[in-house]
């Protein structure tokens, strides 16, 4: 169950998440509001203390979570995930049926984390997430959302458009007692008619230009509220793909011409029908190693694919990020055999096909 929400979302976010407030001119803007049925029920997701495969961790949990709709809904029992035979977490999650522009979570404790090893936050343990907010194909908005906690706390904000690519790390952000504005300006939705929103409220162990303290067993009240999603019209740049009729005209003509023409056109029709435009798709990443010197650990590595920004790597249930061609993947149990997946990431590319690398661990 454990996800780390570290893609980048191809060729559609060109700018970054900031703590101000928009100020625009553009009178055709609309707003996305719940009551237009725009918006979606919010899943809660708490990890609870499931034991998984990096050792027991203190509970991640909610008290309450008081929505924004117009009853002011309190929900107070949640599902929390738990652990299969293979030692993965699963479950955790619970449908509020709640839809509101947002809520006031009262956290018991956002537990502990380890740092993976890859030098990244993945507060990934408690997560408030909104599915299926209706968007308008080749439209411009700008999504913005009022935030503040009862102490200093940080959170992570993730979109996805259903292909599974994510922006998430560079949106990583501090909360304080005074509430703050933030606006992510000028998403593309290109040919996108939906959208995922996840804000992530666990435990921030990397201390980073964003985290200024680690952050762990945090308890108190954080608040979001007045998340819109600002229409401001079409995107000059999108060029919508061609339909393609499906039935060919059902009328027939009730009279043959009773004159042929004495001449053929001379000059045929110069020009072509438009063509869909096309994604590239990453090159697969080559020479994939994978090697065991040290206990419990697995040291993998590849050749550098060109235009990749970043690297995507799977170990069972378990994601994992690299922006350079290697990484190292610790606590792995002796005598198990592990399958190593690798693919490379870019803006405006498709990512690669996965490459595979399986070993036995024997230190």
């Amino acid at each position: 169950m454990r996800n780390i929400f570290k893609k980048a979302l191809a060729g559609t976010m060109s700018v970054a998440l900031v703590a101000s407030l928009f100020v625009g001119a553009d009178v055709n803007k609309t707003t996305v509001k719940a009551e237009d049925g725009q918006l979606s029920s919010w899943q809660v997701y708490q990890s609870g203390t499931a034991p998984h495969a990096w050792g027991d961790y203190e509970e991640s949990a909610y008290n309450s979570i008081t929505f924004t709709d117009s009853a002011n809904t309190t929900v107070t029992n949640f599902n929390s995930a738990t652990t299969n035979a293979n030692g993965e977490v699963v479950g955790g999650i619970t449908d509020s049926g709640v839809v509101a522009n947002g809520f006031a979570a009262n956290i018991k404790s956002n537990g502990w984390q380890a740092d993976y090893g890859n030098g990244l936050n993945n507060p990934w343990s408690l997560r408030m997430t909104m599915d299926n907010i209706k968007l308008t194909e080749g439209h411009i908005y700008n999504i913005s959302f009022k935030a503040k906690a009862t102490s200093t706390k940080y959170f992570n904000l993730a979109f996805n458009t259903g292909s599974g690519d994510y922006m998430f790390g560079e949106t990583e952000a501090e909360l304080g007692t005074d509430e703050k504005t933030f606006t992510y300006t000028e998403f593309k939705s290109q040919a996108t008619t939906s959208l995922q929103m996840v804000i992530s409220l666990g435990a921030f162990p990397v201390v980073n230009e964003n985290v200024k303290a680690k952050e762990a067993n945090w308890t108190g009240t954080v608040t979001f509220s007045d998340i819109t999603f600002e229409d401001l019209g079409v995107d000059p740049d999108y060029e919508k793909a061609p339909e393609i009729p499906t039935e060919k005209p059902t009328v027939k003509p009730t009279e043959k011409p009773t004159v042929k023409p004495t001449e053929k056109p001379t000059v045929k029709p110069t020009v072509k029908p438009t063509t869909k435009p096309t994604v590239k798709t990453l090159a697969k990443v080559k020479g994939l190693k994978a090697v065991n010197k040290k206990k419990g650990t697995v040291k993998l590595s590849w050749k550098k694919v060109s235009k990749a920004k970043k690297y995507q790597i799977k170990v069972g249930s378990k994601t994992y990020s690299a922006k350079k061609n290697t990484l190292t993947v610790k606590k792995l149990k002796k005598g198990k055999k592990y399958t190593f997946k690798v693919r490379a990431i870019a803006s405006g590319y498709k990512s690669s096909a996965w490459v595979k690398k399986s070993i036995k661990i024997k230190k």
